[in-house]
Formats: structure tokens, C-alpha cells, sequence
């Protein structure tokens, strides 16, 4: 079987908070709390005002004030506040950090945008140029036209098409024979 739990109680006390209760309204760890009691500055005057009842340790009233005022006179912050304070931090961090990752992207797609400048250039370059080709090649072609039309409207219709053709040009072979 087990053993009886350990009771020790003060006659003076009248029921009270555990560490856990105060450290929860004070805002500090439970620690700081167990810690602030047994310094040397409250450890002897919270005396009659502890009790401890089967391993948890009860604070009447009267000690509950003083632990929070050894805290207020001490200075000692709370821990929403160093909690406020260390999120706020982090989030300021993971903010810089995506602060400056943006900005590496920035710089890298300004690159990337000047290169596909210089590449539209010369994309522009080769197209006029092309462009160019292409309307020389048609003006030299439609020249060409016009020669041949000029050299056929000399002759008629019917002489075109039934008539002998260029008189400077040798008969067949088979003709002479």
C-alpha cells in the first residue's frame, strides 16, 4: 500500500492558492514564484503563511500579498510581456527575412527582364532586316516582270501565241534535214 500523504499544516492557515495560481495572476512563471519564496527576503515571513497538503504547496491570502509585492518591488517583468515581446521579435525576424528574399527576387527578375530587352532588340534587328531582304526581292522580281511585259507587248496577240518565235534564234536540227 501506499504511504499517507504528507500534511503539514499551520494553524494559522486559512486555505489559500497554490504557486501555480499566484504565478498564473502575477504573470510570471511558477518558478519564479517557488524561487521568489524561498529567497532570503520572504522565505522566514511566508512561514506561517504556507502550508503544504499532499505534495502541493497552499499560500493564505496574506502570503499571496506578499509575494506580489516582493515581485512589484523588484521589478521583475511578466511574462506576457517577455512573451509579447519575443513573438513581436520573431515576427519582426521572419518579416526581414522575407523582407530581403523579396528583394534578392526583385533584383534577380530585373536582370532577367534586361536580358530578354537585349534579346528583343536584336529578335527586332534580324526582323527589319529580314523585312528589307524581302522588299528588295520583290522589287528586283516585279522589275523583272515588267522587262519581260515590255519585250512582249511589242508583238500582237496572235503573234504571240501562233506566231514564229525570236528571229535571231536558230531552227531545230530536225527542220533542216
Amino acid at each position: 500500500m501506499s504511504e499517507p500523504a504528507t500534511v503539514k499544516v499551520n494553524p494559522d492557515f486559512t486555505g489559500g492558492k497554490t504557486i501555480r495560481q499566484i504565478a498564473a495572476e502575477i504573470g510570471v512563471s511558477r518558478q519564479a514564484v517557488h524561487q521568489k519564496r524561498k529567497s532570503k527576503e520572504l522565505s522566514a515571513t511566508l512561514q506561517p503563511f504556507t502550508s503544504i497538503v499532499n505534495g502541493a504547496v497552499y499560500i493564505s491570502a496574506d502570503g499571496e500579498a506578499l509575494i506580489k509585492k516582493a515581485f512589484a518591488s523588484s521589478g521583475y517583468q511578466r511574462v506576457e510581456a517577455n512573451k509579447a515581446a519575443t513573438v513581436e521579435s520573431s515576427v519582426y525576424g521572419v518579416l526581414k527575412a522575407t523582407i530581403d528574399t523579396l528583394q534578392e527576387q526583385l533584383v534577380v527578375k530585373d536582370e532577367q527582364l534586361a536580358a530578354k530587352d537585349a534579346q528583343i532588340a536584336e529578335i527586332t534587328s534580324a526582323l527589319l532586316s529580314a523585312q528589307q531582304t524581302v522588299q528588295a526581292a520583290q522589287a528586283l522580281h516585279a522589275g523583272t516582270i515588267q522587262t519581260q511585259l515590255r519585250n512582249s507587248s511589242n508583238r500582237g496577240i496572235f503573234s504571240r501565241v501562233f506566231g514564229k518565235r525570236n528571229r535571231n534564234a536558230k531552227p531545230d536540227a530536225k527542220m533542216d534535214t
